[in-house]
């Protein structure tokens, strides 16, 4: 299976990862920079909020995108500006 992927900010990055991982032949288009539009300029905040008693599609989009993070510097070794606090 190929796929294509548009856009390298953090999303079309971590879809084409993902996509590799599953064995599936990615290639990324970009009109400019990676990562330089809005994925270059936010604040880089990655909430974690924890599961608390009830949790909802919100908290579990928000601990797998924390753990997708932590996945990359601890088990693949890439330097991502990422600090835990």
């Amino acid at each position: 299976m190929k796929a294509v992927v548009i856009g390298a900010g953090i999303v079309g990055v971590t879809a084409a990862l993902t996509l590799a991982e599953a064995d599936i032949d990615v290639v990324m288009l970009e009109r400019g920079q990676i990562a330089g539009e809005a994925s270059g300029l936010n604040a880089g905040i990655i909430g974690g909020g924890g599961w608390g008693n009830a949790p909802d599609v919100n908290v579990a989009l928000r601990m797998g995108s924390r753990d997708r993070y932590i996945d990359l510097v601890d088990n693949r070794g890439h330097e991502i500006g990422f600090d835990r606090t």
